[in-house]
């Protein structure tokens, strides 16, 4: 049995692993969170409906929930490391597709395309990368481990918005975005150009570190009949079931929020501009974030991973019934606080989910993988709303959605 470092609770020989897959969740977060500003964007450039918009996220979740199973597969078969690469080139080559895709006729369905590769490459990397981390130490501290490699996703999650407002937002002017009547994808293109120029080269790197490969499955010569049985006594738990929803919940909940923040931050009568609260987003909110992974991660030291989760539920319940009642500084000071309080919620959920599944794991992992397509069902509920209302209306699926994470952090205590 491997010793532990007493500070960080990582097994000897563990560290450098650790401190490159934080590398790729940085890569990942980045490209989440540029996302939700395309949502905007698209609104804008297009003239079209807040619903209309949320196709963006609708083809990078259903991105996400396509290629779970078959990342799943492909960690039991050539393990994490292969796994995390080939998401790493997929990532890469949604990426660098926006590039031909300007200028094209048909250049918003090549972007959708291009998106959903993302997706695909984004998802590819969360199945191998979360269980991997969850591996690298005792399964008592997977959820502090995730917390605080999930920290630096947060710095990725903050540079997105904030690039995005500059690249997307700079203009004051929405006919710069406008070539023959067709959206013009300069703006976008640019900043994907250079973030799957540096996939390729993160991947290039990542090719040639000599990572410790964990076998937690013997695995290459199992029959599709076991690994059946593997999902039929997975998804036999209620538990499990229950933690799949309530991970299905929760990234609605997020990625709702953050999809429709730089309508609500606009509409509350403060005087934002789109520029502004893209700033806000990346700026604030996702500071908030960073920092609540962080702290998260210390105060795990102290307090259990389901006590703590269910402290956060409590009050992002509280300020979403604030921001869907109250508007102008107060509601987006409620809206800020969501954004503190998520930031533990996806890796305690995470680990919770995947505690006791030992050698089947990766198998957990590409199911709980799928529960991310909630991400492509909110902004889509929460943009219909806001054009028939208001984006403060919209709040009222996140509030349900943190009432059933609440609900199931208290089942965890028992």
């Amino acid at each position: 049995m491997k010793h532990q470092n007493p500070e960080t609770h990582l097994n000897h020989g563990y560290r450098l692993s650790f401190v490159v897959i934080t590398v790729l969740f940085m890569l990942w977060g980045f490209g989440h969170s540029f996302i939700d500003v395309l949502n905007s964007h698209f609104e804008s450039a297009l003239h079209t409906t807040k619903a209309h918009a949320a196709w963006v996220h609708l083809m990078v979740y259903g991105g996400h929930f396509l290629i779970a199973l078959p990342a799943g597969f492909m960690v039991r078969r050539w393990g994490y490391r292969k796994a995390m690469l080939s998401g790493l080139l997929l990532y890469a080559l949604g990426a660098l597709l926006f590039v031909p895709a300007e200028g094209r006729h048909h250049e918003m369905t090549l972007a959708l395309l291009s998106l959903f590769v993302v997706g695909c490459g984004l998802g590819s990397l969360e199945v191998a990368a979360n269980p991997y981390v969850a591996a690298l130490g005792s399964e008592q501290t997977a959820a502090r481990r995730l917390n605080l490699a999930l920290a630096f996703n947060g710095l990725g999650l903050m540079a997105g918005p904030i690039v995005g407002g500059w690249a997307l937002f700079g203009s004051n002017s929405h006919d710069e975005w406008n070539v023959f009547g067709l959206l013009s994808l300069s703006d976008v293109a640019m900043p994907y150009l250079l973030l799957g120029t540096i996939t390729i080269i993160v991947a290039v790197v990542f090719s040639r570190l000599r990572l410790p490969e964990i076998h937690l499955e013997a695995v290459h010569s199992e029959s599709t009949q076991k690994v059946a049985r593997i999902w039929q006594n997975l998804l036999s738990s209620r538990r499990f079931r229950f933690g799949m929803l309530t991970l299905f919940l929760y990234v609605m909940a997020q990625t709702g929020i953050n999809s429709t923040f730089v309508y609500y931050a606009t509409d509350c009568g403060i005087g934002l501009t789109h520029s502004d609260a893209a700033r806000l987003l990346g700026g604030v909110c996702l500071l908030l974030f960073l920092i609540g992974r962080l702290a998260g991660s210390f105060v795990m030291k102290y307090v259990r991973p389901a006590t703590l989760l269910s402290f956060a539920a409590v009050v992002a319940v509280i300020c979403s019934v604030l921001a869907i009642f109250l508007r102008g500084h107060i509601g987006l000071g409620a809206v800020l606080m969501i954004y503190l309080c998520e930031s533990i919620m996806y890796p305690t959920l995470f680990s919770l989910c995947i505690s006791g599944t030992k050698e089947n794991a990766s198998i957990a992992s590409s199911l709980l993988e799928m529960s991310v397509v909630g991400g492509a069902v909110a902004p889509m509920l929460m943009g219909y709303v806001a054009d028939l209302s208001s984006a403060a209306q919209g709040f009222v699926l996140p509030l349900c959605c943190f009432v059933v994470i609440l609900i199931f952090s208290r089942k965890s205590h028992a």
